[in-house]
């Protein structure tokens, strides 16, 4: 029997990429550990799709927890936001505004002194 046969007959019947449950079809592997996985996320871990290991299974694409890329300022008549920007290798995949009440006003100026932010608006 060759050895891809054997593979095949020894794969579990699950893909080991989180929240999926179709059948696993080939193997992936990251770096040491080899993950068993379907035709359709091995399709995509072959393309290149971000993907990050944790324990026992994968995360992959926008389910993987991405990067923090940039942040931009803006102030409305309410309140200073903050739009994080969030993506893998480089390519922003979202834009989230986050509202900066004091709390995280005070937060930043404890990780940041040099940064000025104004949270009076947003109380």
């Amino acid at each position: 029997m060759s050895e891809d046969r054997e593979r095949r007959n020894a794969s579990p019947a699950r893909c080991d990429v989180q929240g999926c449950a179709q059948p696993s079809k080939e193997w992936f592997t990251v770096q040491q550990p080899t993950f068993n996985v379907c035709h359709t996320h091995g399709e995509r871990l072959r393309s290149g799709e971000s993907h990050t290991a944790h324990g026992s299974e994968l995360s992959v694409g926008l389910d993987d927890p991405g990067e923090l890329l940039g942040v931009r300022w803006s102030k409305t008549a309410e309140a200073t936001v903050m739009v994080l920007k969030l993506g893998h290798d480089g390519v922003v995949d979202q834009e989230v505004p986050v509202r900066v009440t004091s709390q995280l006003a005070d937060l930043l100026r404890v990780r940041d002194g040099s940064r000025s932010i104004d949270s009076d608006a947003s109380r």
